[in-house]
């Protein structure tokens, strides 16, 4: 069985659980703790005076071992001096090995003169000692010296001096260094007792085992005690005992410290806590069983909606409770899970709605609004299918549908339909939102939906202030899935829709309004002069042409077509005589021809929209090889706009007639053209410009025909 505890979540229940568990375990658990502490303390008191006793032997032990080697050292000394001849000169040592005995008490004896040379009884390794005045002393009284002093980085090693001869202290000093082993009986240490020796200072003579970083003072300034000690997240029960060592006249004392473990001193007592924690396992599983399988009938349910709630506030629409409950319970989830699903769908419709109207209100093409809401609709309306009718404004009967698959971001099919009279006045005058069943109905824009199996549709016709502009038709395979909420939200999309045709019409309108000015503009500076007439256009279709088998892309023709056409307002600065004139000018007429193009910069400075296409004005009579006109620019300080231009301009100049010429011939211009390569004009440009066909073609002053070349009707 698999026990569900969520709803331990709940306040109300966590009270009556733990009121389960409180009341079981409780007793349970304060006898057993209450018998463990006892328990624990008596062994901890008990094995605290058998350490205190093992330190005390231990001292006794070592000072009776101590006594031993002062005894034996003192014999040693005892033999050399009456039998000087066991000294021999040429062995350097005892001319006799020691015995066995002394073997293993001592490591090395050695005989210190006054001196400091050395004599070596035996053994191998030599430590140097210095005496302070008061061991100097003692020695000379005929006392032992016990001393320690660093055999390496960790350990201390203990030696014994005595002066060999009182009667003659010339004969040196007897110094034995002991044997660790022996003098601490390592053999023979007590398990799992670990033994410390400090000298004063608390530094560690021998240590069998674990040991702490550092030994609390009172260890060596006390003469006996206990302490705990932890190593390692061991925890360690130690007692101490100090051994007067003034006899040695060395130093005070030295401490034994006895340790063990406290896991090894409360041993006894692991199987009464292994068999206390399963018996206290056993009751709390068997009394949370009990307890959860109590309180999980009413409180789970509670639980669960409490959370479900939650989640709700928290803005996670998407939540739902599952309870199989049978009662009260079942029947609130089920009301809880309506209403959380609907605040989803009305909020998810809500949000998709604005991710339209954003994504429609910042395009200004139809092609891209239209896209953009097919591929998003169905995220808001449910469809298999979507056409969207196109009207044109001049209210022709034939409409432009485009048919969309779902989530799709292009149609996949575009038809060109041609509708009745009747038919048209219809769908102009039915500007609501409502559905209907296409068997039976006949209507022409529908035929691509009736086509591809659709049975019932959605019909969102848009509308701005110049009228009916689009219908957008949404068809289902097979029923009607589409609410009285589904309707509202079409026909809040349809007035957002409306907005963003209007804003695109608008745009339209204002760029054509643009050209169109910029075009009259370019006109009247012809009309200046009959033999410029036209002229402004054909030279700027010229560069188009070329700007295009260039490469360029259409912001650069934009900005091409808008310089071009007023490439020449400066001219109006510039008196008719000057510019009509049937003979050659003069050197001050070509001066004051010349300024046009500044002319033409001030004037149109003031225009933001020209910005870019300034430099047509200002170079289109530069040279690239630096000799043209107003500012003698050379190379690429001339745009490529206008090195394009000069070509276009000045081919137009030479095949156009002219007061003081007739129109060259093609043949003839083209040969001016390439003369001027690399010094009037760009090499590049020309081969582009040579590859055009039909340069000759002169364009009419005919709107349709200049605006079907530059891409604008």
């Amino acid at each position: 069985m698999r026990l569900e505890i969520q709803f331990l979540h709940s306040r109300l229940a966590r009270r009556t659980f733990w009121l389960f568990v409180l009341c079981a375990l409780v007793p349970i658990t304060a006898l057993a703790i209450f018998s463990l502490f006892n328990v624990t303390r008596q062994l901890k008191e008990q094995n605290l005076r058998e350490l205190h006793q093992v330190s005390r032997e231990e001292a006794i032990n070592i000072y009776g071992r101590l006594s031993f080697l002062e005894a034996n050292l003192k014999l040693v000394a005892l033999t050399v001096r009456d039998d000087p001849a066991k000294l021999s000169a040429k062995s350097g040592g005892l001319s006799v090995e020691p015995n066995a005995q002394l073997a293993t008490q001592f490591v090395t004896i050695d005989l210190v003169k006054l001196d400091g040379k050395r004599e070596k009884l035996f053994g191998t390794n030599a430590l140097n000692v210095e005496y302070t005045a008061e061991e100097q002393q003692a020695l000379r009284s005929g006392r032992n010296v016990l001393s320690t002093i660093g055999c390496d980085k960790l350990t201390l090693c203990v030696l014994v001096s005595r002066v060999m001869d009182l009667d003659r202290p010339e004969a040196g000093i007897l110094v034995g260094e002991v044997r660790s082993d022996y003098l601490w009986d390592v053999a023979n240490l007590r398990e799992p007792l670990d033994i410390c020796v400090l000298n004063p200072s608390g530094q560690r003579l021998f240590c069998s085992g674990e040991i702490p970083e550092r030994f609390p003072d009172e260890v060596t300034r006390r003469f006996s005690g206990q302490y705990e000690w932890k190593s390692d997240k061991r925890e360690y029960l130690a007692s101490y005992w100090n051994l007067p060592l003034q006899s040695f006249s060395s130093s005070s004392h030295w401490t034994i410290v006895s340790s063990e473990a406290q896991p090894d001193l409360l041993a006894p007592l692991a199987h009464f806590r292994n068999s206390f924690l399963l018996v206290f396992l056993l009751a709390f599983w068997i009394v949370v069983f009990l307890s959860l399988v109590q309180i999980r009938r009413s409180l789970i349910p509670l639980g669960k909606l409490k959370e479900g709630t939650r989640g709700i506030s928290r803005g996670e629409f998407q939540t739902r409770v599952a309870i199989t409950s049978g009662d009260e319970f079942e029947e609130l989830a089920g009301s809880f899970n309506s209403m959380a699903g609907r605040i989803e769908r009305q909020l998810k419709a809500l949000e998709m709605v604005s991710d339209i109207d954003r994504a429609v209100l910042s395009a200004w093409d139809l092609p891209r609004i239209v896209n953009t809401v097919c591929s998003r609709l169905r995220d808001i309306l449910p469809h298999d299918m979507v056409t969207v009718s196109l009207f044109e404004a001049s209210g022709e009967r034939e409409v432009v549908t485009h048919v969309f698959t779902p989530g799709g971001n292009s149609p996949e099919l575009t038809e060109t339909i041609c509708l009745s009279s009747a038919e048209m006045e219809k769908l102009q005058t039915n500007k609501e939102v409502y559905t209907f069943t296409l068997n039976g109905n006949k209507q022409e824009y529908l035929r691509p939906l009736r086509e591809r199996g659709i049975k019932h549709c959605l019909t969102i016709p848009v509308v701005t202030g110049r009228g009916q502009s689009a219908i957008f038709t949404l068809g289902h395979l097979s029923t009607s899935v589409w609410s009285q909420e589904d309707e509202e939200r079409g026909r809040h999309l349809a007035d957002q829709i409306a907005v963003a045709f209007s804003n695109s019409q608008l745009v339209t309108d204002l760029e054509q309004l643009q050209w169109g000015t910029l075009t009259a503009l370019a006109r009247a500076i012809d009309a200046k002069s009959p033999w410029t007439l036209g002229h402004s256009e054909r030279v700027t279709a010229s560069a188009i042409k070329i700007a295009k088998a260039m490469g360029l892309p259409p912001k650069e023709i934009t900005i091409i077509r808008r310089g071009g056409l007023v490439h020449d307002i400066g001219k109006i600065g510039v008196s008719a005589e000057i510019i009509d004139k049937p003979g050659k000018l003069t050197a001050e007429e070509m001066t004051l021809m010349r300024e046009h193009v500044n002319i033409g910069v001030r004037i149109l400075r003031p225009i933001p929209m020209l910005g870019e296409s300034m430099s047509i004005v200002a170079q289109h009579h530069e040279w690239v090889n630096g000799e043209g006109y107003p500012n003698k620019l050379a190379g690429d300080e001339i745009t490529l706009h206008a090195r394009i231009f000069a070509v276009a301009d000045c081919f137009d100049a030479l095949i156009s007639d002219r007061p003081y010429r007739a129109g060259m011939p093609i043949e003839r211009v083209m040969q001016i053209l390439e003369d001027g390569s690399g010094k009037q004009f760009d090499p590049e440009v020309l081969v582009v410009f040579r590859a055009i066909p039909n340069k000759e073609e002169v364009l009419t002053e005919n709107d349709d025909m200049f605006g079907a070349l530059v891409g604008v009707k």
